[in-house]
Formats: C-alpha cells, sequence, structure tokens
C-alpha cells in the first residue's frame, strides 16, 4: 500500500510480522503516517534513505506519532536530516530504538558534488555496550565520478552524538 501527499509518501512492507515502512519526500505539515496499531506488526523498520526535509512541524508530527508505539522501532538507512533531528532532539526515536544504518555526507572538491555514504551497524560502527562504541568512519572514500578523495562533511563529534560515544 502507498500513501501519498503533496511532498510527503511512504510505502508499507509486511514481511512476516516485520511492517517495512519506506518514507519519502519531505516531513512536514502535510506529512501524514499510518496508525501505528493498524500496522498489524511486531516489528517496524522504517527506511528514511529518501526524506529530503523535515521541518518543525513535522518534527511535532514524527514525535507523536512514534511517542506511544508498543513495538520495536529500528530505523534503516537513516538520511542526513533524520541524524541531525536524532542529536538535537531528545526523544525524537523511541526509547529503545536501534538505528541500524545511516548515512554520512561527504563532499568531492573537484566535482563540487555532495555524496551520501551508508554506514551500518556491526559493520562500520558499534553502539555503546559491553564493548565501547566506536564508529569506523569510511575516511578513505573516493567519488565515484574523478576518483578524488572524498571529504567527510560533517563534524564528527556532532554528527556521531547520538551513538554516545
Amino acid at each position: 500500500m502507498s500513501i501519498t501527499t503533496k511532498e510527503f509518501r511512504y510505502e508499507n512492507l509486511q514481511e512476516d510480522e516485520t511492517v517495512i515502512l519506506k518514507v519519502h519526500g519531505f516531513i512536514d505539515e502535510n506529512a501524514e503516517f499510518p496508525e501505528i496499531s493498524t500496522l498489524k506488526a511486531g516489528h517496524l523498520v522504517l527506511d528514511l534513505e529518501d526524506v529530503q526535509l523535515i521541518n518543525s512541524i513535522g518534527i511535532r508530527k514524527w514525535v507523536l506519532w512514534l511517542q506511544n508505539s508498543t513495538i520495536p522501532v529500528t530505523l534503516r538507512r537513516c538520511a542526513p536530516p533524520i541524524i541531525e533531528q536524532v542529536n538535537i532532539l531528545l526523544g525524537f526515536i523511541p526509547e529503545g530504538a536501534v538505528v541500524e544504518s545511516f548515512f554520512i555526507p561527504f563532499f568531492c572538491e573537484k566535482c563540487n558534488k555532495n555524496v551520501n555514504v551508508l554506514v551500518t551497524e556491526g559493520a562500520d560502527y558499534t553502539l555503546p555496550g559491553a564493548h565501547r562504541g566506536k564508529i569506523e568512519a569510511p575516511s578513505s572514500q573516493k567519488c565515484k565520478v574523478c576518483s578524488s578523495p572524498l571529504e567527510m562533511d560533517v563534524l564528527p563529534q556532532k554528527y556521531f552524538k547520538f551513538l554516545k560515544l
């Protein structure tokens, strides 16, 4: 099932007890999320790769939507606007939610282009716990167009803050 508003769209994919909600576009005043209770899920995975923007009204809608979730939530392929909000707003994601993977913004000076590089928990970073959390940022990335080295386009101490390293 797919629902669309002016700039916001989501796709609802069911895999056994897991619902994968792929979110696209702007999370703003036009965003209408599905009622979690109607999803018939034991686990909710939010695929957020295509989120382009989230404004203050969208943040409010997002927090209200997720605040009473009684099922486990996993965030997958989080776009930079999502990670920025996770770092700024305590409670942006429900307690116990897991960030499975996210994009790090890089920049190619030669091409003058922004490139997002996906990092995944377990392969590129670990969460705090028995082993101290750490990020193995892919610092040696090369541009796919010109092969020049890419530069990380964020301050690591701020962008990775949500990992509580």
